[in-house]
């Protein structure tokens, strides 16, 4: 049998058309992870809040009405995990048929994340928690009874990314506060996550507070294992240590930190480095420290000036501010002696 050019031409377009054709699935699925990101696989099959929007569409209108399956296949930092083949003909199903549209509800595709519905291929989570980093999900439609695909399969990736904890404002770190009648002492610290996509979820700040009895134990390492002297929660980045509070001792050194804890219901969400903890600071609750007196300014050579005053048993530490005369920067130094000397001034210039 001859077969000419022309003839070959032909059967190897009708090749490709029906190559073309076979690749051609009646359906389009589309997936895409809505934020906040939770950390938690879990939260994505649970059915209260839809974290993922799917909408199947049709490519085929005469597609006649079938019952389908859904297979997701998540892949992380160190992970993989898929909905088990072995289970996925097994679970409900959902009705698609050519020239509708369907965007599926959250109990549609919830039963399908569900732990015992997944197998994972590659690593594993520890208790549920997603990796820090990129994540891809995907989704793909398959015939229930044929089992054949009906889709191909889409991805979305989002960026699961944690947050820092508080950094402490006041009272500053190794700082004496004076014993007041009313005991009144102001904690604030400044949220470092409002920034981020995590500002979405509802946070509270966990405040605890330490009597350090061991002075010999840095004030990092006392927390670990002591029982705090007073802890409460609140939503505020300010707490306010009143009269109601335990009352605090003179003469005694306290050590103190805040958590974050992001919230979505009743659970704790893992969105912070450090589990949420800020740094811990230490202060000590002093006796009242009266201002220096018989405060004397010397100019022993043209570029320093020496600040002498008179000692008191009771002063731990003098700090000593100046600026030049207009100028809003100002300088800071301490020292435990009852003198010092400011150098490096400049001539001809007033400060205060």
């Amino acid at each position: 049998m001859k077969i000419t050019k022309k003839t070959f031409l032909l059967l190897y377009i009708l090749c490709l058309s029906i190559g073309a054709y076979a690749q051609q699935y009646p359906f389009s699925a589309t997936i895409v992870v809505q934020p906040p990101y939770s950390p938690y696989l879990s939260h994505y099959a649970d059915g209260q809040d839809a974290k993922l929007l799917v909408v199947v569409t049709p490519n085929d209108n005469n597609f006649v009405q079938r019952e389908c399956v859904m297979q997701f296949r998540i892949k992380g930092q160190g992970f993989e995990c898929e909905t088990d083949i072995n289970k996925l003909f097994n679970l409900p199903s959902i009705e698609l048929m050519g020239g509708m549209s369907k965007t599926l509800m959250s109990y549609e595709y919830t039963p399908y994340l569900q732990p015992i519905d997944l197998v994972f291929k590659r690593g594993a989570l520890t208790r549920g928690a997603i990796p820090q980093g990129l994540t891809q999900v995907s989704i793909q439609i398959f015939d229930k009874a044929t089992r054949l695909p009906l889709s191909a399969e889409h991805s979305d990736v989002f960026n699961l990314s944690l947050s820092n904890p508080p950094m402490l404002n006041m009272p500053f770190d190794k700082e004496n506060i004076p014993v007041q009648m009313f005991q009144n002492i102001n904690f604030s610290w400044t949220p470092l996550h409002m920034g981020s996509i995590n500002a979405a979820f509802s946070t509270e700040y966990l405040y605890e507070l330490w009597e350090i009895y061991n002075e010999q134990v840095p004030p990092q390492q006392y927390v670990q294992t002591a029982q705090p002297l007073y802890s409460t929660t609140t939503s505020s980045p300010i707490l306010i240590y009143g009269p109601t509070m335990p009352m605090l001792i003179e003469g005694k050194r306290y050590a103190w930190r805040v958590r974050v804890q992001a919230k979505k219901g009743f659970d704790d969400l893992e969105l912070f480095t450090n589990n949420g903890y800020s740094q811990v600071w230490s202060f000590t609750y002093a006796a009242n420290c009266p201002e220096p007196s018989q405060v004397l300014l010397t100019s022993p050579f043209p570029d320093q000036i020496k600040v002498q005053w008179a000692y008191q048993n009771t002063y731990q530490q003098i700090k000593i501010s100046y600026r030049e005369v207009g100028k809003s920067k100002w300088y800071h130094e301490t020292t435990t002696d009852p003198e010092y000397y400011i150098t490096q001034l400049k001539d001809n210039t007033e400060y205060e």
